[in-house]
């Protein structure tokens, strides 16, 4: 009989996964000034702590997070922030060898255990709701079905006395209805980040020599508002070499974030350079492509034929040298190019 060698047990992973579900989250939480719903900081708590089970800290990227939850990247940065406000996680930030930010997220279990779930309090009584009196007494006056000489006041038998008045000193401080008046309109609301801002990112980010600056803010707009571009930007004028080149402001601000400091994040400009330089050579193919994809059978015929027409006319050119002491075979040539020339325009 063979001998296994017996997994190990985690005895306390179902400690853990009891006090996760039952951690009480406040009823309000917000990050980066939005609010988040518990039921996402559960979400996004229960996948951090399934990037952990081994480690001491979890590096996911946000991509991963929000493919995970399936939720969107801003949201997940939202909860991320609600969780470390609350200090359930711990955050911070690091950089790999090739320059690549890295964010770190580790859950603090002493937070976790030593939250516990509040009892839930007795189920009130339903407004206007009234418990049974068993032991009830007869009221004079009232009907009765048990003896039928029981009879009811009539309004007539009531004694009343002319100096009897209601008063209203328990009323005196009811305010009157009285029709409301339409408040004014609130103020439109201005955004932070306008399009001029953009605008004027696109002007620095092109006045730097970044040609491809749509395709850059276009990957950066997810992230960050224009305010943070323009500190990038600035940060490179601050912080630039002469190996630096426009290759290197264009993969920074692709890379922004707003865990990122402007200043952190730049490596070497060479480097960035040759792989800017390799995107836009492959953009440039891939636009050659699909440009040519796009055409029609006639139109990629009649480009064919032009393009022959124009060779044969070169080639016309370079036979006119042979010709120049032949004055007719001259004229003749150039009458035959006014004519194709006629014909192709």
């Amino acid at each position: 009989m063979s001998k296994r060698k017996q997994q190990g047990l985690d005895w306390n992973r179902g400690a853990q996964l009891r006090a996760l579900n039952e951690y009480p989250f406040p009823k309000r939480l917000r990050g980066y000034g939005r609010p988040v719903s518990r039921a996402t900081a559960a979400s996004v708590l229960r996948m951090i702590d399934d990037h952990q089970r081994e480690k001491e800290e979890a590096w996911p990227s946000l991509e991963t997070m929000a493919a995970c939850v399936r939720l969107s990247t801003k949201t997940v940065q939202r909860a991320i922030d609600a969780l470390r406000s609350i200090g359930l996680v711990t955050v911070w930030n690091e950089t790999t060898k090739r320059g690549h930010p890295l964010l770190k997220v580790a859950i603090n279990w002493d937070v976790v255990f030593g939250c516990r779930p509040e009892p839930k309090p007795k189920r009130a009584r339903r407004p206007g709701a009234r418990k049974k009196n068993r032991s009830a007494t007869h009221r004079p006056g009232a009907r009765s079905t048990k003896n039928p000489e029981d009879t009811v006041a009539q309004p007539e038998d009531i004694e009343t006395d002319p100096e009897d008045t209601v008063s209203l000193a328990p009323y005196k401080n009811r305010p009157e209805n009285r029709t409301r008046e339409a408040s004014p309109p609130s103020p439109p609301k201005v955004s932070s980040a306008s399009a001029a801002s953009w605008e004027e990112v696109e002007e620095e980010l092109y006045r730097r020599g970044v040609q491809a600056y749509d395709a850059a803010i276009r990957s950066a707009s997810r992230f960050v508002d224009a305010d943070h571009v323009l500190a990038i930007i600035a940060a490179f004028d601050q912080l630039r070499t002469p190996s630096w080149r426009p290759g290197a402001l264009f993969v920074r601000v692709q890379k922004a974030r707003t865990w990122l400091e402007p200043t952190d994040g730049w490596v070497n400009g060479e480097q960035q350079q040759l792989d800017f330089d390799r995107e836009q050579q492959l953009a440039i193919e891939r636009q050659q492509r699909e440009r040519v994809e796009s055409l029609s059978d006639s139109e990629f015929r009649e480009i064919v034929r032009c393009n022959e027409t124009l060779q044969s006319m070169a080639r016309m050119y370079h036979s006119l040298a042979d010709l120049r002491r032949d004055a007719t075979a001259q004229k003749i040539v150039i009458q035959e190019l006014s004519r194709r020339q006629e014909t192709l325009q």
